[in-house]
């Protein structure tokens, strides 16, 4: 690495962004000196409502599907936190309420034993191993 020719770089670099700096500071558009432009509007606020409401305007699917559809709860499956409901919050010590609490005496069943099998075979990689065929 030619750390010379790097330097030079970044000292040409810095010598342009303060040439740089310096000319537009001097001659440069002054802060409040700027003319209108020729589609610049005369009068500020000159949108008509209407437009804006058009631009407003929800159009396609969206205008008639809403966006969250609101769904009753089913009552057998919410749960009152009543742990939650006291003056203070549960600590670490404290056990859980007796329905999150799991049975230690339940066998599982075949299919939860599967899904529980851990992985065999060679790890993922986004390289290929030599000689393995892909």
């Amino acid at each position: 690495m030619n750390y010379r020719n790097i330097g030079i770089g970044l000292g040409a670099f810095a010598a342009g962004a303060v040439a740089w700096t310096a000319a537009t500071a001097a001659f440069g558009p002054k802060p409040g000196s700027r003319r209108p432009a020729s589609n610049d509007d005369d009068a500020a606020g000159s949108v008509s409502p209407g437009a804006i409401r058009l631009a407003n305007t929800p159009s396609g699917p969206a205008a008639h599907a809403p966006r969250f559809p609101e769904t009753p709860g089913n009552p057998a499956a919410e749960h009152v936190p009543t742990d939650l409901m006291g003056d203070r919050h549960p600590g670490v010590g404290d056990r859980a309420v007796d329905a999150f609490r799991p049975d230690p005496t339940a066998v599982p069943t075949d299919q939860e034993r599967e899904a529980l099998r851990p992985a065999t075979g060679p790890a993922p990689t986004l390289a290929a191993d030599r000689g393995s065929g892909f």
